[in-house]
């Protein structure tokens, strides 16, 4: 099997397994701020800070992705459903990048289930490689 067809079997089951995981919470639980940290959620508390949570900053970067999709399916959010989509539909637009940081701001167990689900350990995925250098070196292989 060559390289980029395991990269993209890993790719495909991460997809699959953050939509199944945060969808058995709600739907829409991605735009939900207690299905994530507290560290994802909170606006900055710098004193001249006007920038919003990392979650507001996600869905603004995901909303323009949407936007600027013309997958048939996206297309048919747009029009039936007033432009909201479930959480695994939405993984399928979202870029590796965005999975990365959806995967980082949520709640331990739900992370934790996701890793799981892909038979990654989450305390591995976290704390000794780092979710983001992980996510960024499958990224790579997949460039």
């Amino acid at each position: 099997m060559p390289v980029m067809d395991g990269v993209e079997r890993i790719e495909v089951a991460v997809r699959m397994r953050i939509g199944y995981v945060l969808g058995r919470r709600s739907p829409f639980s991605y735009e939900d701020p207690n299905c994530f940290t507290e560290a994802f959620t909170a606006e900055s508390t710098a004193a001249r800070s006007t920038e919003p949570s990392r979650q507001v900053q996600w869905l603004q970067r995901v909303n323009d992705r949407k936007a600027g999709s013309d997958e048939q399916f996206v297309e048919h959010f747009r029009e039936k459903y007033d432009d909201r989509m479930p959480v695994w539909a939405l993984t399928e637009i979202l870029e590796l990048g965005h999975l990365s940081v959806l995967y980082r701001g949520g709640v331990g167990e739900a992370a934790g289930s996701a890793a799981a689900g892909v038979s990654i350990s989450h305390a591995l995925t976290v704390a000794s490689v780092g979710a983001p250098q992980g996510w960024e070196s499958l990224a790579l292989w997949r460039s």
